[in-house]
């Protein structure tokens, strides 16, 4: 993990024999080639929950198997989600990590070609091989010494080359980008009403014994039917929503109000 900012960027290993690192602005799903300190990991959606649903692009994938546009594009390659399917494939029919370690790690992470890389010069000293010199700042290092000193100094002079870095702290150039900063017991919430209003379809179930199948808690004074009735036709109404936007490549959108006026919808919000 690296603290930037205040916030905290989770790298995670990719082909450990390569070395190679992929990087995330929120947490993924822990391998075992992973250590993250429980302290830097958003809290559990519920006691005893998997680690993997510690993850936001867990619950991500969850949305999306609810989408029966996505869904039915699975099925029969008819629609309009053309793309989402390339980046995403057919996820009903594995379960998350097997997703997860096939495409999914691909569609969250930072750019690979942003990742900062060692170049090791030719026979005469030069380095030739970098792609997009002019978005890159290129510093030499001494190969022995005191790594914090290093370390301090190399912030300086980035710093002092590019003024504007640290006002973009929090930037992201991830294919599918997290809007906001979601509550993992929030969605869970979420998805259990809406997965038990399709398993009790309306008119099967009233809508405050869904409440209590949930599991949604209430203080003495307001534990009433109509209230319970009101909470869970919120959630519902703000589920559906979430479904709607996972569809189109955004999630999680609880209103309409959260997406950026005149600011069109669309399917790998990041890098192509």
């Amino acid at each position: 993990m690296i603290a930037v900012e205040g916030a905290v960027v989770f790298a995670t290993r990719w082909r450990a024999s390569q070395g190679r690192l992929l990087f995330y602005r929120h947490a993924p799903p822990p391998t075992s080639q992973d250590v993250f300190r429980d302290e830097d990991l958003p809290k559990e959606p519920f006691q005893g929950a998997p680690p993997y649903m510690r993850s936001v692009y867990f619950f991500w994938w969850a949305f999306l198997r609810e989408h029966a546009g996505y869904r039915r594009y699975c099925d029969t390659r008819e629609g309009d989600h053309q793309q989402l399917f390339r980046d995403f494939g057919d996820i009903g029919r594995d379960d998350f990590m097997f997703w997860w370690d096939g495409k999914g790690r691909f569609q969250f992470c930072e750019a690979l070609e942003r990742n900062v890389r060692v170049h090791q010069p030719d026979a005469e000293g030069r380095i030739t091989d970098i792609r997009n010199p002019a978005e890159k700042i290129v510093l030499s290092l001494p190969a022995h010494g005191d790594l914090r000193r290093i370390l301090a100094e190399v912030e300086e002079l980035i710093i002092r080359e590019r003024p504007d870095i640290e006002a973009k702290a929090s930037w992201s150039d991830a294919k599918y980008q997290v809007a906001a900063k979601p509550v993992l017991s929030s969605l869970h919430m979420h998805l259990t009403i809406w997965k038990l209003r399709q398993q009790y379809p309306e008119g099967t179930m009233p809508l405050h014994e869904l409440a209590k199948l949930a599991g949604l808690g209430f203080k003495w004074d307001a534990d009433t039917p109509e209230n319970r009735a009101s909470v869970v036709s919120r959630y519902l109404k703000q589920a559906k929503c979430i479904i709607e936007h996972v569809g189109k490549g955004q999630f999680p959108i609880l209103r309409p109000s959260q997406l950026q006026p005149n600011k069109p919808v669309t399917v790998g919000g990041g890098r192509r």
